[in-house]
C-alpha cells in the first residue's frame, strides 16, 4: 500500500500536501539548500504534513532520491 506519515505526538495519519510560505510578503518560499552559504543550491522544497488530531507539523521532501543526486557540501 502507499506509504502513510504518521504523527510524531499522537500516532494519527497526517494531512500531506501543505505548501510552506511565509506570512510575510517580502520572503519567498522555503528550500532545503546544499549549505549555508547565499551561492548554494537548491536541494528540495519542503512540503508540510498537519496533524487533524493534535496539530502537529511535520516537514518533509515529496522524492527523498534527490539527497542521492545533490552533492552535499
Amino acid at each position: 500500500g502507499a506509504f502513510v506519515r504518521n504523527c510524531i505526538r499522537c500516532g494519527s495519519p497526517l494531512r500531506e500536501g501543505y505548501a510552506l510560505r511565509s506570512a510575510d510578503v517580502h520572503v519567498h518560499a522555503m528550500m532545503i539548500a546544499s549549505s549555508d552559504s547565499i551561492f548554494c543550491s537548491e536541494v528540495a522544497r519542503p512540503k508540510a504534513a498537519i496533524c487533524p488530531n493534535c496539530g502537529e507539523v511535520s516537514f518533509y521532501i515529496e522524492d527523498p532520491a534527490v539527497l542521492d543526486k545533490k552533492t552535499m557540501w
